[in-house]
């Protein structure tokens, strides 16, 4: 918050920590229906004269519309806790979770504080994918296992994601975990081809059912077909058409 004087009189303006916690401002006597009714969807400014609550500003931070979806699948992707850090006040995030149907949310969370859960988590023995994008969310996603920026993101989250979507969506988690899935899979599957047919063809070759020249032609062949595997697409349909256009 800000904390200023205007022709002789003490103005304040900022979030309702800093004006009614740090700066000991009141709301004036009689107004505190008005004060109840704001709108809880909206992040608020609170401006203050001398000592008391004059107005306020509602800021609309609209939700991503691919949100809820990405939260569904996140779930069925075996994601078993997801939270919500955000700096707003306990009205506007318990209405934005409850948008989201999320069950775990903090609120009045600063940078270190973000950092600090991301801690937490991981002693609980989790491990941490965190998603943000501005120069608030640096420490936490440098502190998590797995931290991932937007595109459109703050230089500092990006430098410090481990992960950066190429596009301002966050589908685009669904796509990376659905790619890394595939990609560990085919390493494992080639990995395990790989390691038989070359002990077979070895084993053959020791006891001598296979000469020389057929081990060595079945050894690339094998070769060959584990490449080619490898070079199939990770990732069928929508996803696949996806990362082509990124």
């Amino acid at each position: 918050g800000i904390a200023s004087s205007v022709d002789g009189e003490q103005v304040c303006i900022g979030s309702a920590h800093f004006i009614f916690e740090d700066e000991k401002c009141v709301i004036p006597e009689g107004e505190e229906n008005k004060f109840d009714a704001l709108p809880p969807e909206f992040s608020q400014l609170y401006l203050a004269i001398d000592g008391k609550l004059a107005g306020f500003l509602a800021i609309e931070d609209p939700l991503r519309p691919e949100c809820p979806q990405v939260l569904k699948q996140l779930e069925e992707l075996g994601f078993r806790r997801i939270l919500m850090l955000t700096g707003d006040d306990e009205r506007t995030a318990r209405a934005v979770a409850g948008k989201l149907g999320l069950k775990e949310y903090r609120s009045q969370v600063l940078p270190a504080d973000k950092a600090d859960v991301i801690a937490d988590l991981t002693a609980q023995g989790c491990k941490v994918l965190m998603v943000g994008d501005g120069i608030n969310d640096a420490p936490a996603l440098s502190a998590s296992h797995v931290g991932v920026a937007m595109c459109d993101g703050a230089d500092l989250a990006r430098e410090v994601a481990n992960v950066l979507l190429t596009r301002p969506d966050l589908s685009g988690l669904i796509t990376a975990r659905l790619l890394g899935r595939a990609t560990l899979r085919r390493i494992h599957i080639n990995f395990a081809a790989t390691m038989l047919l070359n002990s077979m063809f070895l084993a053959g070759g020791l006891f001598m059912i296979l000469t020389p020249g057929v081990s060595a032609l079945l050894h690339n062949l094998t070769t060959l077909g584990v490449t080619l595997n490898a070079m199939r697409p990770h990732l069928p349909g929508r996803h696949a058409r996806q990362l082509e256009a990124a």
